[in-house]
């Protein structure tokens, strides 16, 4: 509870030129506390809408990093997942849960050969991006992706990564 003049203000009657506040104070603390911005992935995470929303979680292990997404409701939840450590065994991985799927894009820049830019779409039933240190993504520090919860059960997609050798879709169907 809040003391403005004298009185006691809860979140359901505090008003701010005129506005009632509708926001919880978890939802107040998620918006404005920069505190924890950067989440460390370690080698699995799985995502939390009250714990990861806007923030950015790092693929941060040589060893790879698995990251799940929660269930997709239509929440509007973002991650974006940047990498931080190269990956050296292993792959660095964003999977779906259940039935959810992927829409959307991720650039893949060759940077062994001639620079040329690729993108690749989602299929109908993506639900894994998977970075392989190679030709799906090389897994270099800088490369990331965003996931944004559009609809229930689907998660918009986007990113840029680089790669080596022939370039190949980091989308799968592994999940489902």
């Amino acid at each position: 509870m809040l003391q403005i003049g004298g009185e006691t203000q809860t979140d359901a009657s505090l008003e701010i030129h005129g506005v009632a506040l509708t926001a919880s104070a978890t939802e107040l603390n998620r918006a404005a506390d920069v505190s924890d911005r950067l989440v460390a992935g370690g080698s699995a995470l799985s995502l939390t809408q009250a714990l990861h929303d806007g923030k950015t979680v790092l693929f941060d292990t040589a060893a790879g990093t698995t990251l799940t997404l929660p269930a997709a409701t239509g929440s509007g939840a973002r991650f974006r997942c940047v990498v931080s450590v190269t990956a050296t065994s292993n792959s660095h991985k964003v999977q779906c849960v259940g039935d959810d799927i992927m829409q959307g894009s991720i650039m893949n820049i060759d940077t062994d050969t001639s620079d040329a830019t690729k993108a690749f779409a989602t299929e109908a039933d993506s639900d894994t991006v998977t970075f392989n240190r190679t030709t799906s993504g090389a897994c270099v520090p800088g490369d990331w992706v965003e996931f944004e919860d559009i609809l229930a059960d689907v998660w918009a997609v986007r990113g840029t990564v680089q790669a080596t050798g022939v370039v190949i879709t980091p989308f799968s169907a592994a999940v489902s």
